[in-house]
Formats: structure tokens, C-alpha cells, sequence
């Protein structure tokens, strides 16, 4: 890893200019830009800017100093960053969690505003692209703030629009002969886009993703990356530096850069060393007695066996720390001042039972007039008529303890991290999601399993895999807060000398190197071929990505030839279901198709064209793509798989596009083994069913939040798993209905009958219902 250090050296092509103005302490990191070298006039004029920031001219929103009364003062990578944003160069800054990197972003928003241009930041999650809006409306007014997250659009034409990477790439990737001649699909006024949270781009799910997302983005738009993790990031650097068509500089400590004054634009990597946290980092592993767990109703040899089996995984990485071992750290914490605490606990079953055995038998955290300070913020909810859901467990809010995962409704989250935020939560029992970039600095951070549920087929025999030093990491650095804390304390829960090494061997690991997970979907493919033929300009596009990308030339050309052939295995799967013609143009099914982003486009879009959802309802129609909408991925061979069977009184129609719906899914997922060979794809019928029942309630009464509390009540409560989870389900549908609406306009558009006119029409109406049906409070 690259390591930069202050250090007292300017190139003497700029030390002229520097001498006159006051000099911020910006080198190594400022003597890697190239254009600082021929721009004099504006070096002098951004370093006045800096003499500003103590005053109301805060470009870097930096909080007040409660010492000083006034603005902390930047740090020298903050300001490195900041010149060359300000010269137009492209900048990665990586740098722990807790150093200020959004201080970053909002220079360069603040200085867009003020010279009338726009920026575009985009954030991994949801729940991210949220928070980022509400923080940012408070900076910059609710006027200058958008947000775009697929099923949310506010002020989408806002000088400042926050959105998920998902929803950028759409926008840049929309015209893919325009992306590979440099052009810019993106508004003319955009002058920044800002990846936060960029080691998302070694994420085996949606990291194709953000490296599609770089891919695309003009020429002429600046790029900045800011992550915490990142093991490769001069490699990572000199990848957008390529795509860009720039040259890729970092500085190390022990050498001088003096820039080149016939080099356009820079690519620039700014490093910040753990070491340089503003808050120092304490790890410690503490030993934790492991579960044993017994069933019951079970023989005296059974009993047995179980022991055995238990005590085995005691001493391996399957180990998980019993109930009482929480009791003590927490009480160990509290005694030595190191509360609030983030405890991460990856599974929302689990986190509930711990929240549940916490509050009833560990101590009570808060004092009487923090209790009673609770009770009033809760309150202040109700009365402001927001809704808190019908699982919110107020009993262990009021004793200091919370949960804060996707099982929750965003006002519950809210609510929690305000609570949090203000001090009067001590200990906050997360999921993995809370490590990326939510506001909620912790004292203390608690590893409770080196092992993570696993979203790929490479899970062990408990489902699970290994945590990465990147996770690790990022979960570790949210512990100690600038102005608050003086140090930050991480506590890793082992319960045998095999986790204990793991823990050690992380605690002293760099981060891991981000690889690439590019893959072609088919609306990529679609997209690609409406505009032309002919495999030479495809194979230009993809020798861009990070994929291709290595120093070994050999290797370039077999990954390269490895995503052309991948490309023609669904181009074939493609001309098999009829989206390409036999001249190699699209259907009308490929038109249709090449507006479905995310999801499984080809039996999506068999089902529109087989008119599988004419004659359905609206609520029909809702219980159908709620089920596509939430596909469930499996690994094949595991296990046989479930049959699809519906639990609720239903029509006929309904009956038949469900089962349908499921046949299409099964065959498209066999004829697709070859490019998953260990992937299975369900439909859960459950999933269905809530959407059903959702839609239907809504059609019958106006008061949503009644119905809502209805569900978890009436005759499916039992298959509900909780409330953030059926709030997820419904927001997939919402996306998928929205995206099936265009795509049914699309087949209007392109009707070759009057029948498909009307079959498009009637079912682009009917969709529309159906979105209204489901996206209800409290899920609106």
C-alpha cells in the first residue's frame, strides 16, 4: 500500500507563485498536479479560498471546533484533495473511516454551486442515498438537493442530486455509442460525479455495476472516489486514469514529483495511512465462551452425538459466543467508559434475540432523565404523525439498547439513529450495513463472528464465510469520534484459539485488493446492439474495464475473450427467445428488454410477450410481480427444491400466471446453467402472497397504516419475517412495476397490431394501479 506523509516539499515550478499568499501545508499530495504547473493565476486564487474557510466561506462544512468557536481547520489530504478538484483533475482519496472524507465531497458541491455547475453523488445503498439527502438539505436547502433511488425521484434537475450507483449508471451508460466515443449522455451542466464508498466495486453482486459506472462517465465530467478500503488503490487509481485518458500520480514520501507542464488532466491518488486517523484505533480480542446448543425432545444418544458435535465446533471458526458473554462485555464497557458501543451482529435473527435477552437481563444504560428524554423524542414522532411501525421494541429504547438493520422500516432507523446521535442510545446492535458511511460514530465497535452469511454459492456448512480485512476494517474504523473521543476502541469476540488467530491476523492485514465482478446483462447487450453490429466496437468497450485490465498482456486478451464469450452465449440466449431477429435486429421484445435494469430481464419480458398478466387486476397483477420482483438465488444441487404451492383463497387467473410465472423462471434458469452452473433460481410463493394481500388491503380501505398493521396481524403474519423485510419486498415491486410500465409503453410504441395496442395499453394502465396499490405509507 502507498504510504504519503506530510512532508515540506513544493516543486520549484510553483514555489514563486506560492510565496506571496499565505501556503497551506499541502504537499506531497499538491505536487502531484500536473495542471497546478502552468495555472498559477488559479493556484493563487484557490489558496485564498483556503483563507476563507475559517470564516462564513466554509467550502468544507468542516463542524465547529468547540474549543475555538469556529470551523475545524482541513487537514493537509483534505486540502490536497480540494487543489486538485479545484485544477479539474479526477481524485481518489482513500483514507480510514472517521478522517473527514465527505468534507472532500462537499468542497467540491460548495464550489460547483458557486460557479453554476451541477453535481451528482452516488452512494451504494438506499438507506445511504437518504441520509446523504437529508444531511445534505440541511447544508444546502432543500432547492439544491435531488434524490434518485430507482423508486424515489425528488428534484431530479437540482444542482445537487444524490443517487444510488445503479440509478448513475443507467443515466451514463444510456447511449453506449455516445459512452465510447467520449461523449457525455449525462446533462450538460454536470461538472462532478462523487463515488462514495468505491471499495463497492469488488462486490461479487452489484460491482460490475460501479466499473460500468466509471466506464461511462464523459471524458469531460470530473470523477471523484472516496473509500476506506481499498488494498489496491494505485492499481484502482491508474484504472480510471485509463479510462479517462489520463495519467494516473501518487506521491510517496521519499520521492519529488515535479509536474509536467505539457500534461493536460491528472488522475490523482491521494492515500491517508491508518496511522493518521484523528482518533487512534485500539483492537483487542477477548475470549468468549461458544453456544452449546442441545435439542430437545431428543434420546440420551442423540443428546450425545449433539454434545460431540457441538464441542467440535466450539474450537472452530463455526463458533458463535453465547448470550452471557454479551451481559459482561457490555458491562465491562460500560465500567470502563467505553460506551456507546456499535455491536455488528450479521443476522437480523440473531440481532433480535440479543436485543430481546440484553434489555431483559443485562443492566440498564440510561439514567432517569435520559429515560424520560426518549420517552419525549418518541413522542415527538407520534405526534408529527410519523409512523413507527408495529415490532418497534420502545421497552429496550428506553433502557439504552437498539437494533438498527434492514429488518426495520426507515422511520424506525431514523428514530434510532437520532437517538444514537444524541447520545441516549449506548449500545446499537448492526448488521454489516451500518459500516458504510451512516452517521452514527460509536466509541466502541464489537466483532461478535469472524464468519458473515454468504450471498455467493461459496458459503460453508453453516451458510457462512470468512469476513474479509476489508469488512473487518470498515466495521472496526467506525469506532471513535473527532472532537468527542480521544481514542476509539475495537473488541473482537473469539471463542477459541482458531478465531483468536483470525482476528490477530486481520487486526494486523492491509486491505484487500478490489477485483472485478464486470458482466454483461441483457439490457447492456440490447442496448448494444440497437445501435450496431459487429463485435469490434463491443470488444473497445469492455478492453476499458477493470476486468481486462492487467500488466500481462496474455492475460488481457483471455479475459477479454472470456466477456465476448459470455457476451455470445446470451446474445444466443437472446435470438432463442426471439429478442433478435434473424437479420440481427431487435424485436420488439428486445425494445422491451432493453429498459429492464436488474432483475431476470428474459423471463420477464417472455412473460409481458406471452401475455401471461393480460386479464389480471391490479391487486392480481401486484401479487405476481412482487414474487419476480424478489427472485430468491439458491445453490443448485443443495437441496431439491420447494414446490410452489399458494396458502391463500385467490382467482383463477391469479393461479394460473403464478404457477406460470414459476414455470418460466425454472426453464429460463435451466437453460442459463451454463453461465451459472451453481446458481438456482426460486420463486417463494410467500413472497407472492404478501404482495397479494398488501395490494388488497389498499384496494379495500384508504388507511394504509391500519392495513399495515392488518398484515402482521391476519392470516399471513406467520410467513412475515419482519417488517424491514416486507418493506424491502414492496419497494422491489415498486422498482420492477415502474420498469415494466416503461417497458409495456415500449410495446405500444412499437405494436405491429391493433390487438398488441390495446393488450399494451391495458396492461400499461393496469401496472400503474398496481403501483398506486403498494406504494402506500408506511412504505411511501
Amino acid at each position: 500500500m502507498i504510504k504519503v506523509q506530510p512532508v515540506n516539499i513544493i516543486a520549484n515550478t510553483k514555489s514563486s507563485i506560492l510565496k506571496s499568499v499565505k501556503t497551506p501545508d499541502i504537499a506531497p499530495y499538491f505536487i502531484g498536479s500536473a495542471a497546478a504547473g502552468c495555472m498559477g493565476i488559479l493556484v493563487s486564487d484557490f489558496v485564498r479560498n483556503f483563507n476563507k474557510t475559517a470564516d462564513k466561506d466554509n467550502y468544507f462544512k468542516l463542524k465547529i471546533n468547540p474549543e475555538t468557536g469556529k470551523p475545524y481547520t482541513p487537514d493537509i489530504f483534505q486540502k490536497a484533495a480540494a487543489m486538485n478538484l479545484y485544477l479539474g483533475n479526477d481524485v481518489l482519496v482513500t483514507a480510514p473511516t472517521g478522517t473527514g472524507k465527505t468534507a472532500i465531497a462537499e468542497y467540491v458541491i460548495t464550489k460547483n454551486l458557486n460557479v453554476g455547475k451541477r453535481t451528482f453523488y452516488t452512494t451504494p445503498l438506499k438507506a445511504l442515498s437518504n441520509e446523504k439527502y437529508r444531511d445534505f438539505c440541511n447544508i444546502y436547502g432543500e432547492e439544491n438537493v435531488g434524490l434518485l433511488t430507482g423508486d424515489t425521484k425528488i428534484n431530479k434537475d437540482a444542482p445537487v442530486v444524490i443517487m444510488t450507483t445503479e440509478v448513475y449508471r443507467n443515466m451514463a451508460a444510456k447511449d453506449i455509442e455516445d459512452g465510447i466515443s467520449g461523449k457525455s449522455s449525462l446533462p450538460k451542466d454536470v461538472k462532478t460525479v462523487i463515488f462514495d464508498e468505491l471499495q463497492y466495486l469488488g462486490d461479487v453482486d452489484r460491482g460490475g455495476i460501479w466499473e460500468q459506472s466509471i466506464m461511462f462517465t464523459p471524458k469531460d465530467v470530473q470523477i471523484l472516489s472516496l473509500s476506506a478500503t481499498i488494498g489496491n488503490n494505485k492499481e484502482i487509481n491508474d484504472w480510471i486514469a485509463s479510462v479517462k485518458g489520463q495519467i494516473g500520480v501518487y506521491v510517496s514520501p521519499d520521492a519529488r514529483y515535479i509536474a509536467d507542464r505539457k500534461t493536460a488532466k491528472e488522475t490523482v491518488l491521494i492515500d491517508v495511512p491508518s496511522e493518521n486517523r484523528h482518533v487512534p484505533l485500539n483492537f483487542e480480542v477477548v475470549h468468549g465462551a461458544a453456544e452449546i446448543s442441545i435439542p430437545r425432545g431428543a434420546t440420551k444418544k442423540e443428546k450425545l452425538r449433539a454434545k460431540q458435535e457441538a464441542a467440535r465446533r466450539s474450537q472452530s471458526m463455526f463458533a458463535k459466543p453465547r448470550d452471557d458473554v454479551f451481559k459482561t462485555l457490555t458491562q465491562n464497557l460500560r465500567i470502563q467508559g467505553k460506551l456507546p458501543a456499535i455491536y455488528f451482529v450479521f443476522s437480523k435473527k440473531e440481532s433480535k434475540h440479543l436485543l430481546k435477552y440484553l434489555s431483559k437481563e443485562s443492566e440498564i444504560l440510561t439514567t432517569n432523565a435520559e429515560q424520560d428524554e426518549i420517552a419525549k423524542i418518541i413522542k415527538k414522532y407520534l405526534d408529527e404523525g410519523i409512523y413507527l411501525g408495529e415490532s418497534l421494541d420502545t421497552e429496550a429504547l428506553i433502557k439504552g439498547y437498539a437494533l438498527h438493520n434492514a429488518g426495520m422500516i426507515p422511520s424506525q432507523k431514523m428514530l434510532v439513529e437520532e437517538l444514537f446521535q444524541k447520545k441516549l442510545i449506548k449500545v446499537v446492535i448492526a448488521t454489516e450495513t451500518l459500516s458504510a458511511g451512516i452517521n452514527m460514530p460509536a466509541k466502541t465497535t464489537v466483532i461478535s463472528s469472524p464468519r458473515k452469511p454468504a450471498s455467493t454459492s461459496d458459503g460453508g456448512a453453516d451458510r457462512k464465510r470468512n469476513l474479509t480485512a476489508n469488512e473487518f476494517h470498515q466495521m472496526a474504523g467506525r469506532a471513535g469520534r473527532r472532537g468527542i473521543d480521544t481514542e476509539g476502541y475495537c473488541v473482537s469476540i473469539s471463542c477459541n484459539p482458531v478465531q483468536n488467530k483470525f482476528y490477530e491476523d486481520l487486526i494486523a492485514s492491509d486491505s484487500n485488493p478490489l477485483t472485478s465482478n464486470m458482466d454483461l446483462d441483457y439490457s447492456f447487450i440490447t442496448n448494444y446492439i440497437s445501435g450496431y453490429i459487429g463485435a469490434e466496437k463491443l470488444t473497445k468497450i469492455l478492453s476499458k474495464s477493470l476486468y481486462v485490465r492487467n500488466p500481462d498482456s496474455s492475460v488481457n486478451s483471455a479475459k477479454l475473450n472470456e466477456l465476448m464469450q459470455r457476451y455470445y452465449i446470451r446474445k444466443e440466449i437472446l435470438k432463442e427467445n426471439n429478442y433478435i431477429d434473424d437479420k440481427g435486429k431487435l424485436t420488439v421484445k428486445g425494445e422491451m428488454i432493453k429498459l429492464l435494469n436488474g432483475y431476470e430481464q428474459i423471463p420477464l419480458i417472455n412473460l409481458v410477450n406471452d401475455r401471461i398478466f393480460e386479464n389480471l387486476t391490479p391487486v392480481e397483477l401486484a401479487g405476481i410481480a412482487g414474487g419476480l420482483a424478489n427472485i430468491e438465488y439458491n445453490t443448485r444441487g443443495e437441496l431439491p427444491s420447494k414446490p410452489f404451492e399458494l396458502d391463500i383463497e385467490c382467482g383463477k387467473n391469479f393461479q394460473n400466471a403464478a404457477y406460470a410465472s414459476y414455470a418460466e423462471v425454472k426453464d429460463y434458469d435451466e437453460k442459463s446453467a451454463e453461465l451459472y452452473p451453481q446458481r438456482e433460481l426460486n420463486i417463494n410463493p410467500r413472497i407472492t402472497e404478501h404482495l397479494y394481500y398488501w395490494a388488497k388491503l389498499n384496494s379495500e380501505d384508504n388507511e394504509s397504516k391500519k392495513n399495515w398493521k392488518e398484515i402482521f396481524t391476519g392470516e399471513i403474519k406467520s410467513s412475515l419475517k419482519d417488517e424491514g423485510t416486507l418493506f424491502k419486498e414492496i419497494n422491489m415491486t415498486a422498482d420492477l412495476i415502474k420498469q415494466l410500465t416503461e417497458a409495456a409503453h415500449e410495446g405500444l410504441v412499437f405494436a405491429e397490431t391493433k390487438d398488441d395496442s390495446r393488450y399494451y395499453s391495458e396492461l400499461e394502465s393496469c401496472l400503474k394501479q398496481a403501483l398506486e396499490l403498494i406504494q402506500r405509507e408506511p412504505v411511501t
